[in-house]
């Protein structure tokens, strides 16, 4: 049972990809707007923007086609430009559209999705030119009522190709800085990791631990669209084979279904030299492991996500090839499941009204009478209109055998239930 913001948007990145003639061309046309100033000014140039973290997704602002400010996810995953949610007030123009029809992850039907070209996307003073934007119209993908408040869409490779990417998470600040003129200078605590770099997406080696001793170095993708610590695939030729795997459960959805996971706990993970101890780890089953296509895939075993990386200061560095880590504020938290086995959502934006869109099936939940489609009232004798899609989520994660009341509204009638929390993940065992 996980946080009910997770997103497959790696899955979605390989789906939109573009070619690559396309993204070198974006790089030399950003990299002339970076020259232009610098003709001016041999100073160094960054953009300096304020970074919202919410359900462990970062978010900033751009503008695309001289829109109003839309808030995006960053993606490190991520390939193509995806705008997920269009409201009138957003007033947003997409040039030369077509339509597309995807096949994603899971058992439902074919997705469309329209394609844009020739458009402009501003980041603070800095524009690029000719971009590609997808848009993507459908209730799986109303990113803003998994995370609790706008969301627009989600950008990646175009921000991280042509920027070396600087996150302060204490002073809630992003600073984009231009590579030209980026200098790094060294500072106490910060460990440099080499960066790979293939079809666009980044990857990083880390040592898993496991409690029995027994160690691992595995190829993850990093992925701070991806809202929980590790996955891990169970198809793919590299991956580590397990016993005694729990019952697979609700991970989250993906473009063409549901997706699924036997969650576990492992010792530690190192990252470069630092270790993280007792971090939540799920082993995709085989309908929702991704096949391997490319080359790169065959030696990746899974993905590290913002659980993780949102525990750093950090660089990422695309163009050096380096990802730079310092240890922030939540590095010695501990990593905790939500244990309720109730996902939650809020079906509109910036009206704190809840209602629970799945149950896993022998949870505490479950077995209290909670059921998808109830509206959630009050929690723990509190109305549900005074907690934010995050507090209710950290409540389901307090620690086991706490005890949750809470009031539901079902055909307008409220009903009470009082359930415990209890932990699922256990420790995973090696074949």
């Amino acid at each position: 049972m996980k946080r009910s913001a997770v997103f497959l948007f790696y899955i979605l990145a390989a789906l939109l990809c573009t070619q690559s003639e396309y993204m070198y061309a974006e790089r030399i046309v950003y990299e002339t707007a970076f020259s232009k100033k610098n003709k001016k000014s041999k100073k160094h140039i960054k953009v300096s923007l304020p970074l919202k973290t919410m359900s462990n997704f970062d978010l900033f602002q751009l503008k695309i086609n001289q829109s109003v400010p839309l808030d995006f996810v960053l993606d490190s995953g991520f390939e193509p430009i995806l705008l997920s949610e269009q409201n009138a007030s957003d007033s947003i123009n997409l040039n030369f559209v077509t339509s597309r029809v995807l096949r994603g992850l899971g058992t439902s039907e074919d997705l469309r999705v329209f394609f844009s070209t020739q458009n402009s996307v501003s980041v603070s003073d800095f524009h690029m030119t000719g971009m590609e934007v997808f848009l993507v119209s459908h209730n799986d993908f109303n990113l803003s009522s998994k995370v609790g408040t706008r969301v627009n869409g989600v950008i990646g490779w175009d921000i991280f190709n042509n920027f070396v990417v600087e996150y302060k998470r204490e002073k809630k600040m992003l600073y984009l800085h231009s590579p030209e003129t980026f200098s790094y200078r060294p500072r106490k605590k910060d460990n440099i990791i080499p960066l790979l770099i293939y079809n666009t997406k980044p990857y990083i080696e880390c040592l898993l631990t496991f409690h029995d001793g027994s160690e691992k170095k595995v190829l993850l993708m990093l992925d701070t669209g991806l809202t929980d610590a590790i996955w891990l695939f169970s198809n793919n030729p590299s991956n580590i084979g397990f016993r005694d795997l729990g019952n697979p459960v609700f991970l989250g959805r993906g473009l063409n279904g549901e997706v699924f996971g036997s969650p576990g706990r492992i010792q530690s993970v190192k990252i470069g030299n630092y270790s993280l101890n007792e971090p939540l780890v799920s082993v995709l089953d085989s309908l929702s492991s991704p096949e391997p296509q490319l080359l790169e895939d065959k030696f990746r075993a899974g993905s590290i996500g913002n659980e993780i990386m949102t525990r750093f200061d950090m660089i990422l560095d695309f163009p050096g090839k380096r990802l730079i880590i310092r240890p922030g504020n939540r590095f010695r938290e501990s990593f905790k499941q939500n244990m309720s086995g109730l996902e939650v959502f809020q079906p509109i934006r910036n009206l704190p009204y809840y209602t629970v869109s799945h149950v896993e099936e022998g949870s505490p939940a479950d077995q209290a009478g909670i059921i998808e489609g109830d509206e959630i009232a009050r929690i723990n004798g509190n109305a549900a209109s005074t907690y934010t899609l995050d507090d209710i989520m950290g409540i389901f994660r307090t620690k086991p055998g706490s005890r949750v009341s809470i009031q539901v509204r079902r055909n307008k009638k409220l009903i009470s239930a009082i359930f415990e929390l209890q932990e699922t993940a256990k420790p995973l065992r090696l074949l």
